[in-house]
């Protein structure tokens, strides 16, 4: 029976390795796919005759290039960043406001009572956790100065 429960276990480790590997090859495809491509000429990119993963012509640089000289995607890439890094910025902001309001209605040990002034006048803006949801993220970029840099193109 021993060997039979260890039969067992093995093929469904390796049952499960299996699914894994098929999902992350599913996943990894895309990048992958996107990788060759990059490096592709048009027209080998373009022949059914040609294997796709295959280069059939020399690899060249021309479409990096056109991706960074001939289209916005070095500021579509800033904005996604600066947008990321606001985000960010601010749900800490808000989180950390929440926190310390919580904080400051607990009494430690060795600790005075702390002014529940602060804490109702802290609490009171913020009610809930949606409410920065609220905000306008136009009035946000407007007051940060980046409305000339966001635009919207077809």
């Amino acid at each position: 029976m021993a060997t039979g429960q260890a039969v067992h276990g093995a093929a469904g480790k390796v049952a499960n390795f299996g699914i894994i590997a098929a999902f992350a090859a599913f996943a990894a495809f895309p990048f992958a796919w996107m990788l060759i491509t990059t490096f592709k000429q048009t027209g080998d990119l373009l022949d059914p005759g040609h294997n796709p993963f295959l280069y059939h012509q020399p690899p060249t640089l021309d479409n990096l290039r056109i991706l960074f000289n001939d289209t916005l995607f070095v500021r579509w890439a800033g904005n996604t960043i600066f947008i990321g890094v606001l985000v960010v910025l601010i749900t800490l902001a808000m989180n950390v406001h929440k926190k310390l309001a919580q904080l400051t209605k607990k009494r430690l040990r060795g600790q005075l009572i702390v002014n529940e002034d602060f804490v109702s006048t802290s609490r009171s803006h913020f009610s809930s956790d949606d409410d920065f949801c609220r905000i306008p993220l136009q009035v946000i970029c407007d007051t940060c100065g980046r409305e000339r840099h966001f635009q919207i193109t077809t």
